[in-house]
């Protein structure tokens, strides 16, 4: 007994393409949900009496680490001119114990942002994903 079957290989490619164009689309947005999970956590573990500290938080996409479609990164965490200090608080002193809040934010939120990036990521692939926002 033998089986024949018909493939329409030029559809197949095509579909193969697309799907590679998706994958390639949701990099990005899934990138930036999960760095947003990030920034959104460390905020909340900076303490609040380091003075500008706390304000000097940001996340930014980083173009020279980043291949489009490929890989996309994101940083986390403060800026030095206006928090010179930051270094101070995360690592401590001879002086000072350290009060960290980079790392206790990212052990408290990499379940959450691997899940969000997985959301998103499908989101993306199947075209069900709200465009608005991702950056």
């Amino acid at each position: 007994m033998s089986v024949r079957a018909n493939v329409d290989k030029a559809n197949l490619v095509a579909q193969i393409q697309a799907m590679e164009q998706r994958f390639r689309d949701a990099i990005r947005p899934a990138s930036y949900a999960g760095a947003l999970v990030y920034y959104s956590e460390v905020k909340m573990h900076v303490p609040r009496d380091s003075g500008l500290l706390a304000d000097s938080i940001y996340m930014v996409h980083s173009e020279d680490n980043s291949t489009p479609g490929m890989r996309e990164t994101y940083h986390v965490s403060w800026n030095k001119k206006k928090a010179p200090h930051g270094h101070l608080l995360e690592f401590g002193t001879s002086r000072m114990a350290a009060r960290p809040f980079l790392r206790p934010a990212y052990e408290a939120a990499k379940g959450r942002a691997q899940a969000e990036i997985m959301k998103t990521f499908r989101e993306h692939m199947d075209g069900s994903a709200d465009h608005r926002g991702n950056q």
